[in-house]
């Protein structure tokens, strides 16, 4: 696995579409969300599986307003994705993951920050997200939201949570 040490946040282009679609492909098998429900069952190629996943997400960066993406400045590659999506007075954020191919690391940390920062200039001081994990994965994932983020966690149903930034 590689380190991330040193990052770029830039706004998504049009260009990183598929090395994009690609990396969320991969998150998705290890975090199994709901934005990408259906990604498998339908899809016996990896070709059919791919369109699938490369429509979604251009499905999902076309609905948001601000697509930011992390490229590690080492090897060039996607490293993170936050996309937030503004409604009725709100900052949303649909979707966030970080690249499977590296390892969790301080920067990941500070380019999420940084991304929020991005919508805390553009007035928000919270921004909203479900929580759609595997049922399995889901405590530990809310551990970790708790332990490293300034956040609400609403026990409805479906779970939310509120990052204050």
């Amino acid at each position: 696995m590689r380190v991330c040490e040193s990052y770029k946040l830039i706004p998504y282009e049009s260009k990183y579409l598929e090395e994009l679609s690609y990396q969320i492909m991969k998150f998705q098998q290890k975090a199994g969300t709901k934005y990408f429900l259906n990604s498998g069952r339908a899809h016996r190629t990896f070709t059919e599986k791919f369109a699938f996943f490369k429509l979604k997400t251009k499905e999902l960066i076309d609905s948001s307003q601000y697509n930011t993406i992390t490229i590690d400045e080492k090897s060039g590659k996607i490293y993170g994705f936050w996309s937030f999506r503004i409604k009725d007075g709100l900052c949303y954020i649909p979707f966030i993951f970080k690249s499977e191919e590296f390892k969790l690391h301080k920067s990941m940390f500070e380019a999420s920050y940084e991304a929020f920062e991005s919508m805390k200039r553009l007035g928000f001081d919270e921004v909203h997200t479900i929580l759609s994990r595997k049922e399995k994965d889901l405590k530990k994932y809310l551990n970790f939201l708790k332990r490293y983020y300034n956040i609400t966690i609403k026990y409805d149903d479906p779970i939310s949570a509120i990052f204050h930034i």
